[in-house]
């Protein structure tokens, strides 16, 4: 539906049999009809089961989760109305709210200006029990995730090598926003904290007498944690334990992120921006102005898709 319909798609198998013939390539269209005509089976069949959107499973294929990926692959198509009805359907349900302020990312505690004999910073804590983005317990905007107890997690090394005090971090090998997105993100927006623009050089991890080298400017708190999380919801000291942590993988924000795409596409330019104010509304520091599309800095002179796109960069960076 956007100029590429007729090239290569996948190979569709209708049935499970490993001793079938290949199957060749359908088009990208044909896929991507075979796609979205499953998730709208999906769908109706859980509808039809009384199943809706449940958060406190977190890890089941409900209807959320259905509703999800039915918008993201009619987004991919043009499919707009498709996209809009998926998504005012997750957000009507109730069964899920925007992170608070309090959990978006790792908070620094501790003296963060303390050195020990060598000079390296030696009390910084970044508690996960704090940080929604590694403990999906507290993640109220969480439509998939995956918990310490869940069957279908392994080692989440995304967190691990996105978190700037692992042992990942210690190779030298650190995530960091580039530093023109982050004067993009307003003052007023709390996800500016999320990130640190200072150097905090050589730091010593917690528990360890093993100093990380050299932690630049500009890294994120965002999948921080200084300590694992264990299965009791504490804390899981000693360097080994940090990659202990869960996953969201779908979340709400990236609902209103597709509706205002959707909207847009439909040339409900006005509906877009509403949805986007929804959106940073939740995302506006606590005492401060409430933060729309009309003043938010870094958003001035821009189109509405421009807009769109800005936000998807900041709400969603590293996911």
């Amino acid at each position: 539906l956007r100029g590429g319909e007729s090239g290569p798609g996948m190979s569709i198998y209708t049935v499970y049999d490993p001793g079938q013939s290949p199957v060749a390539r359908s088009s990208a269209k044909e896929t991507y009809d075979f796609i979205i005509k499953d998730l709208k089976e999906a769908s109706s069949l859980i509808k039809e089961a009384g199943i809706g959107c449940t958060a406190e499973n977190l890890e089941d294929f409900d209807l959320g989760v259905a509703n999800f990926l039915l918008a993201r692959a009619a987004l991919q198509v043009g499919d707009y109305e498709t996209a809009k009805t998926a998504c005012e359907e997750i957000i009507a349900t109730k069964a899920y709210s925007f992170i608070p302020e309090k959990y978006y990312g790792g908070r620094i505690t501790g003296d963060i200006n303390h050195r020990n004999a060598d000079n390296a910073r030696d009390d910084i804590n970044v508690l996960p029990q704090t940080n929604a983005f590694v403990d999906v317990q507290i993640n109220t905007e969480c439509i998939l995730g995956f918990t310490l107890k869940s069957t279908y997690r392994g080692t989440n090394h995304h967190v691990v090598m996105a978190n700037p005090v692992s042992s990942y971090a210690a190779a030298g090998s650190t995530a960091r926003i580039d530093q023109r997105l982050y004067d993009k993100i307003d003052d007023n927006d709390f996800r500016k904290d999320a990130f640190y623009p200072e150097t905090l050089g050589d730091v010593l991890f917690p528990g360890s007498t093993e100093t990380i080298n050299y932690v630049p400017s500009y890294i994120n708190l965002k999948f921080a944690a200084t300590e694992g999380l264990a299965q009791d919801g504490k804390s899981s000291t000693g360097r080994g334990k940090v990659g202990d942590s869960e996953v969201c993988r779908f979340r709400l924000s990236e609902v209103y992120l597709m509706l205002a795409e959707a909207q847009l596409g439909l040339g409900n330019e006005s509906g877009a921006k509403s949805t986007l104010n929804t959106l940073l509304a939740a995302r506006t520091r606590t005492g401060a102005p409430t933060l729309t599309c009309d003043n938010y800095s870094s958003m001035k002179g821009l189109s509405t898709k421009e807009k769109i796109q800005l936000q998807w960069r900041i709400e969603m960076w590293g996911e």
